[in-house]
């Protein structure tokens, strides 16, 4: 195969598993970002990588075409992979937010996620955004780059297998999604529940306290208490879902090859 037409081809699968997974991202997948940007930024991503590509045994021109569009259609799906497994754990940590919103009382004070664009719990967006200064202070970005880079030495260009350890992953990882959120709130959603017990209590015993109109604001209050006093601890647990993020990132992509 010509040279010219060999380092064309792949730098196309480069490009292909790199958009792929940077379009799961958090900031960079959001809908405020033009697709003309998001592009153009992982073709430059992707000439940055281009060299430190290993080369790969590349199908050659027709009519082995369609074996070429089989290898783009395994670049995608370890983008794809590669970058769903990051965004479980961000959903982890808007699930958290979610959690402690609702028992606030505040899932009615929406904002609009710019990502998304849709109306999002207050207290989700806040989590987020905390993480994601936890993941860029962490250089969370120069670890996404890397874990590309290194994407090439446990798969190669084309080298996408399929195994059953992949299902377990994502699964495992889907848990660890919901045990992520429930472990950032426990301990609001721990407090406001005794609290929601004592209310009860007071209602029965004492007929005459408007328990409703006394229970918005001061569950509102012993949350904002209990978030300040935490917040300590669920820093500790952001470091620990960045770490996780890491760890499974890798784990995933070796299970693909």
């Amino acid at each position: 195969m010509n040279e010219w037409v060999y380092n064309a081809q792949l730098f196309a699968l480069v490009i292909v598993r790199v958009t792929s997974f940077f379009y799961n991202m958090p900031i960079f997948g959001g809908q405020f970002i033009p697709n003309t940007i998001k592009i153009t930024a992982s073709v430059g991503i992707a000439l940055i990588i281009f060299p430190l590509v290993p080369r790969a045994v590349i199908p050659a021109e027709a009519p082995y075409m369609m074996d070429f569009a089989l290898f783009v259609f395994k670049e995608f799906l370890v983008g794809f992979t590669t970058g769903f497994m990051v965004s479980i754990f961000i959903l982890g940590i808007r699930f958290s937010g979610i959690l402690i919103g609702q028992n606030m009382g505040l899932m009615m004070a929406n904002v609009v996620d710019p990502e998304s664009n849709e109306q999002v719990s207050i207290l989700e967006q806040i989590h987020y955004f905390v993480f994601l200064f936890v993941f860029l202070s962490l250089n969370g970005h120069l670890t996404i780059v890397k874990a590309i880079v290194d994407s090439y030495s446990l798969i190669p260009a084309g080298g996408f297998s399929f195994h059953s350890d992949i299902i377990i992953i994502i699964v495992n990882s889907l848990s660890n999604m919901f045990t992520i959120g429930f472990n950032i709130a426990m301990p609001v959603f721990g407090t406001l529940m005794i609290v929601t017990v004592l209310l009860g209590f007071i209602a029965k015993v004492a007929q005459k306290i408007q328990v409703m109109l006394l229970s918005f604001p001061l569950k509102i209050v012993v949350g904002i208490i209990i978030l300040t006093i935490a917040f300590p601890v669920m820093m500790e647990l952001f470091f620990d879902t960045f770490d996780q993020i890491k760890t499974e990132m890798y784990k995933i992509m070796q299970a693909m090859y």
